[in-house]
């Protein structure tokens, strides 16, 4: 999982098998964000909603997110 709680299917199937993610999803573990993309239950609603429209963070959201100062 990266720093912010989220995965491509393909990295998770890589490291733990399609059987163990599809047993996280089931138990409520993971959850699925995206065709393709997975994340903790507790990972950054701004993350996943980045990622539900089909993007991601940009700058100043990712420097936000990581707790550095942004100008309003």
């Amino acid at each position: 999982m990266n720093s912010q709680g989220v995965q491509k299917r393909a990295e998770l199937d890589r490291h733990w098998g399609r059987a163990t993610v599809d047993r996280a999803v089931r138990e409520g573990r993971l959850i699925v964000v995206a065709r393709g993309w997975y994340a903790l239950p507790d990972a950054s609603s701004d993350v996943l909603r980045a990622i539900r429209l089909g993007g991601r963070l940009d700058c100043v959201s990712a420097a936000q997110h990581h707790g550095l100062w942004v100008p309003d």
